[in-house]
C-alpha cells in the first residue's frame, strides 16, 4: 500500500465518523424494536385534536368531523348518534356545550410493529370520573384516531403498572394470570352479557357493568308494544 492511498482511507475514515457523530443517524428496525408508540408531546396534541373535532362535529352536527379522529367502535358509535340528531335538527346545535379534558396523563406502552397504541387519562367536564380514551395508529402513514372510550369512577380506578421510565407496561393478549386473558376479553364479557354466568362460576364479579347491567335488560326488554334484542 502506497503512502497516499493510507492518507486517504485514514481521511475517509475520519469523515465517516465526523458524520455519524454529527447526525446522530441509527438504524432502527421498525418491525422488531421496542420503543415507545408515541411521545408524551405528540399524545398531548392528538388528544386535543381529538377533543376540537368532537365539538365541532357535534355543534354543527355532522358526522364526517369524526372522521379523521376516530375509528372502530367509538367512531361507529358517535357518528350513528350525531346521523339521528343531524335528523331532528338539521341546523346543527349551536348550544352544543363543548368538551373539556383536562389535567391529562397518557398511558404508554413500548411495542414493536404496528399497529401501536396508547391510552390518555383525563377529568371531563361532563363528570363522572376519569375518561379513558384508546388512540391507535394502524401504520406509519396512517393517522393517530380514538378508537375506544371508557368512563371510570375515581374510586374504581385502577392503578397503572410503569417502568421506571413512567412507560405503561401492557398485559399480553395471551399467557398472563388474569382470569380472563385480555384477548378473549371481548368475546367472555359479551357471551356473559346475553346468556349469564357460565356453569362453574362467572370471572366478573356483580356490579353495574355485569349483573346489574343484566337486571336492566331484563327487566326492558320486553315491555308493553315493545320487545329489545341486544346484540
Amino acid at each position: 500500500m502506497t503512502r497516499r492511498s493510507h492518507a486517504v482511507r485514514r481521511f475517509c475514515t475520519l469523515v465517516a465518523a465526523v458524520s455519524v457523530a454529527a447526525t446522530g443517524c441509527v438504524t432502527v428496525h421498525g418491525e422488531s424494536a421496542v420503543i415507545p408508540s408515541v411521545d408524551r408531546t405528540e399524545a398531548a396534541e392528538v388528544l386535543e385534536r381529538f377533543t376540537e373535532a368532537t365539538n365541532e362535529a357535534n355543534t354543527e352536527l355532522d358526522a364526517k368531523l369524526t372522521v379523521p379522529v376516530e375509528s372502530g367502535p367509538l367512531a361507529a358509535i358517535d357518528q350513528a348518534g350525531i346521523k339521528a340528531r343531524a335528523a331532528r335538527n338539521p341546523d346543527g346545535n349551536p348550544g352544543f356545550k363543548p368538551l373539556e379534558l383536562t389535567d391529562p396523563k397518557f398511558l404508554i406502552p413500548r411495542t414493536s410493529g404496528w399497529p401501536k397504541w396508547f391510552v390518555a387519562d383525563a377529568d371531563s367536564n361532563r363528570g363522572g370520573g376519569h375518561w379513558l380514551v384508546v388512540f391507535t395508529r394502524p401504520s406509519p402513514d396512517q393517522a393517530w384516531r380514538a378508537s375506544y372510550l371508557s368512563v371510570v369512577s375515581e374510586r374504581r380506578m385502577p392503578e397503572p403498572v410503569l417502568d421506571d421510565e413512567g412507560y405503561a407496561e401492557a398485559v399480553p393478549a395471551s399467557g398472563s394470570d388474569l382470569l380472563v386473558p385480555p384477548g378473549r376479553l371481548g368475546r367472555e364479557y359479551a357471551d356473559y352479557l346475553q346468556k349469564g354466568p357460565r356453569a362453574g362460576g362467572s370471572p366478573f364479579a356483580d356490579g353495574p357493568a355485569t349483573s346489574q347491567l343484566r337486571e336492566r335488560r331484563g327487566a326492558q326488554q320486553r315491555t308493553r308494544g315493545k320487545v329489545t334484542q341486544y346484540a
